[in-house]
């Protein structure tokens, strides 16, 4: 994003694999409270880089607590967004989404529609990816 700037557009679907990890739909739930105070990058890089401590936990909530106080969140919103309906819908709408699209797995990577593979997933193929991508639409 940093090196295309407005030639592109980064989206992130929530797409939680709670069948095979059971913390994933409250970190998803958490990551969408913190958007809803403009933080959902910032709970998003927390989340990711702490995985190792919070994903066979048997209660999380201590954890994404921590993770508000330290992001400056307004705690008290913070819980009441993450267990509200608006928040579970847009989870519940991601993944429909995804289910739509074909997605099985994450991560998975779309450019422009199509389903990147797996063994695409550097930095190198993604970014020719993009490139022959915006050529096209020129």
């Amino acid at each position: 994003k940093a090196e295309y700037g407005d030639r592109i557009r980064f989206v992130f679907h929530h797409f939680p694999l709670t069948k095979i990890h059971a913390n994933a739909q409250p970190a998803a739930l958490a990551a969408v409270a913190a958007g809803f105070q403009g933080r959902f990058w910032e709970m998003h890089d927390e989340l990711y880089s702490s995985q190792e401590a919070w994903s066979e936990v048997p209660d999380m909530t201590p954890h994404l607590l921590s993770l508000a106080r330290k992001l400056n969140l307004d705690v008290t919103r913070f819980i009441a967004d993450m267990t509200s309906p608006r928040a579970l819908a847009v989870v519940i709408s991601d993944q429909q989404q995804g289910l739509a699209r074909g997605v099985n797995s994450t991560p998975t990577i779309i450019i422009n529609g199509n389903q990147v593979a797996v063994e695409n997933f550097t930095y190198e193929k993604l970014r020719e990816q993009v490139d022959r991508e915006i050529r096209n639409l020129k």
